[in-house]
Parts: structure tokens; sequence; C-alpha cells
């Protein structure tokens, strides 16, 4: 059903079968994600063009229509361990583009409209491009688990597309017209059959601060993990889907939409404002909030907390000032590095991995 406006919007899009992370240490993780018109980008030295400092809001304009990865280096072993903490920085670069741009991989277009630059405090538009919002790179519908698992959009507003005080458009409140709420995670078992709930908002360590007040905006879902197809045991904490045999619990991570009650509110396992580039996990502890699993600033988006956030002419209600985190919109995880890349383009990213590297390194030397 659509909300008061008018419309549906789907979220976050998973098929239940992403890729587990660290099964096995050996193979790389490799997390493609897309952000929102408003996101600039880490600023400092990037990794490979495009990436969404260069394509991003002070850029091209065109990174919300466009995926990027991280790590940018498609290389076994390169891939960091997780939880990653506020701080570390690791970069991103573009895989595929929203209208056909030129990538290190050659990539196919998207087939969307580019430019999309930020238009703030404008009541819901207009727009001028496309926003990609949910994403699965290389998961097709499987026989054995034949579900799709999304999250539809919250109620209330994004505080940057209507100005602080006025009284604007909400978002589309499709959760609500539906029965359920932003922060759920729904799975629909039948083609055109009603959504069901499979993780609840509060099972995530969501909607703390009262009902419908975080809206999970980007989803990577393993629903195998613990053996029991369309039944949610629920994440622990870092890497509880790997636990032996009976006592595995699924694989479910995720991000909050600008606006949501929980940002600036302290994570469970660094004691660090969460924000909306953040990839979240829940705790494990009963009415704690989620804890970063990778941040924001290692993913290459700019925050708040480290003072690289945008100023866009509006306070901030998560902090009360005017300075915006970049957020991400759409997510998934592979062990498969896709689109594959030339042998050029791999010798390339192999480089500015190992530059990259030196220079973080040299950056921690004290003097």
């Amino acid at each position: 059903a659509p909300g008061p406006l008018g419309f549906t919007e789907l979220d976050a899009l998973s098929y239940g079968v992403d890729d587990l992370i660290f099964d096995d240490p050996a193979l790389p993780s490799f997390y493609y994600f897309s952000p929102d018109e408003f996101a600039a980008g880490f600023p400092g030295p990037p990794p490979l063009p495009p990436n969404v400092t260069t394509e991003g809001a002070f850029g091209a304009g065109e990174a919300s229509a466009d995926v990027y990865v991280y790590p940018f280096s498609p290389l076994p072993g390169i891939a960091p361990p997780a939880p990653v903490p506020p701080g570390v920085i690791i970069g991103n670069t573009g895989v595929w583009d929203g209208n056909g741009g030129i990538t290190p991989f050659a990539s196919p277009t998207l087939n969307l409209i580019e430019p999309n630059p930020p238009s703030p405090l404008t009541f819901m538009g207009p727009d001028f491009g496309d926003n990609l919002d949910a994403l699965d790179v290389d998961t097709p519908p499987k026989a054995d688990l034949p579900a799709v698992f999304f999250s539809l959009d919250s109620s209330f507003s994004d505080p940057l597309e209507i100005p602080l005080g006025a009284l604007g458009p909400p978002n589309t409140a499709t959760a609500l017209s539906n029965g359920f709420v932003g922060g759920d995670v729904l799975m629909s078992v039948l083609p055109g059959g009603p959504p069901v709930l499979y993780a609840s908002a509060f099972s995530l360590g969501l909607d703390l601060f009262g009902t419908d007040t975080d809206d999970l905006d980007a989803l990577i879902l393993n629903d195998l993990a613990d053996g029991l197809p369309g039944v949610y045991t629920p994440t622990v904490g870092p890497y509880s889907w790997l636990g032996p045999a009976g006592a595995s619990t699924d694989m479910l991570l995720f991000s909050l939409r600008r606006g949501s009650a929980l940002i600036g509110t302290l994570d469970s396992f660094f004691g660090a404002p969460i924000e909306e580039g953040d990839i979240l996990i829940p705790s494990g502890i009963a009415g704690a909030p989620p804890g970063i699993f990778i941040s924001a600033e290692a993913l290459g988006l700019a925050t708040v907390r480290t003072g690289t956030g945008t100023p866009y002419g509006t306070p901030n209600p998560a902090y009360g000032f005017d300075i915006w985190a970049d957020d991400l919109v759409a997510l998934d995880h592979s062990q498969v590095f896709i689109p594959e890349p030339s042998t050029l383009a791999l010798s390339a990213l192999a480089l500015l991995g190992l530059v990259g590297h030196r220079w973080r390194r040299r950056k921690r030397i004290p003097n």
C-alpha cells in the first residue's frame, strides 16, 4: 500500500544469501554501496578515482546514482578485519556509473539520470537526477531460498530536505501504511504476496526512543547461517554468524537514514556517535543501540565526529549546529569482485593500495 503521499518506497534489499563475512580469512570482503545526493566524501588523499569525493556534492554531483566499493583493491587478504573503528580511513572507488561514465573497470551503465546535485531545504525537491536507494550486486533469487528481504520508508522527514521548524511533507511512510515501521526488515516469499515481519526494529537495537523513529536504509543479510531459512536468529555482535554448528546466528548488517533518532547516540562497541554512513550490527545487548561494524570514514565518507561533515545552512538536530555527515543508502557484500577488472586496472589498484597503505603508515609514525 502507498503512504500518505501516494508513493511506495523500498529502502533496502537483500535476497538473504549474501556472502558470509570472514568465513574464510583468505578471501577478501568487498562492500558495495551508494550514498545520497548530499554526500561529499572524506577529504584527503583519495584512492583511485572516481570515488565519492570526486563524484559527490562538491565534485561532479553524480555520486547518488553510482556504486562504489570498499576496500578499493580487489586483492585477497587486503580486507581489514572488522569492526573498523572511527578514525581509520581506507576509502572507496567507483565500480558502476549511473549514466555510463568511465570507471577503471569499464562497467556498463545503470541507465540512471545524472547529475543529481544537492538541493537542500527545498521541501523534498526538485531532484534533477536519480538516487540509487537499494542494491544487490551478485545474488539472483535462489531456488533454496526464494524469499526477498527488504525494508520500507519511515514517516519522519529528512532534515536536510525540510527547513528546521517548517511544515513540510514527511517521507513516504510506506512502512506504517503497511503495518510496519521503517526499522523493520520484512520478507516476501510469494511473488505479489504481502510482506511479513522478519526482524523487528527493536531486535536490531532500533526505535529505542519511540515508534518509527529510526529508518533502516541499507541491508546486508545471510538468512542461512543459522540453518533456519525464514527465521531470524538475531545477530549478537561481530561474527556471531560464524558460531559452531547449531549455535550460529543470522548475519544482518545495516545503516540508518538521516533524521533517525539514533544518529548521534553512542554505539555499543566504541562509544562513538552513530552516523548515517556507518555500517552497523546489533550489539546483542537488549535495549542497547547497535555497534559500528565499519565506520563511515573507513568507507571514505565524511562524518561529523571527524569534523569533515558539510554545512548546508540549517542546524543538525542530532548535534545542534550546522554540519552534516554523508548518508549511505544502499549496501551489499560479496567475496567476488564485480565487475571483473582488466589486468591493467587490477595492477593500478594494487599499486594504489600499497601507496595508500604506506601513506597511512607514515601518518601514524610519531615525530
